[in-house]
C-alpha cells in the first residue's frame, strides 16, 4: 500500500490523533466519505447529461420603451 508499513501508518494515525483529538476524527472521515459521494456522484450524472440532446435556449423578446409601458400599465391597474 504505497509502500507504507504498519509502523509508518500507526505513526501518521497517532499524529492524527494528536492534531484533531478523538472527537473529532469521526466527522473527519464522515466529511471525507460525503466529499467521495459528492465527487463520484458529479461524474456520473455528467454522463448522463451528454447523452441527452441539448435544449433550445428560449426565446428572449426585446422590449422596447413603449412595450415596457403597457406592460406597466397592465400590472399596475387600480382595484
Amino acid at each position: 500500500m504505497f509502500g507504507l508499513g504498519f509502523s509508518e501508518l500507526f505513526i501518521i494515525f497517532l499524529i492524527v490523533l494528536i492534531l484533531f483529538g478523538a472527537k473529532r476524527i469521526p466527522q473527519l472521515g464522515s466529511g471525507l466519505a460525503e466529499g467521495i459521494r459528492n465527487f463520484t456522484k458529479t461524474f456520473k450524472g455528467s454522463d448522463d447529461e451528454g447523452d441527452k440532446k441539448p435544449e433550445k435556449p428560449e426565446k428572449i423578446e426585446a422590449q422596447t420603451p413603449n412595450s415596457q409601458a403597457a406592460a406597466e400599465e397592465t400590472t399596475n391597474t387600480p382595484k
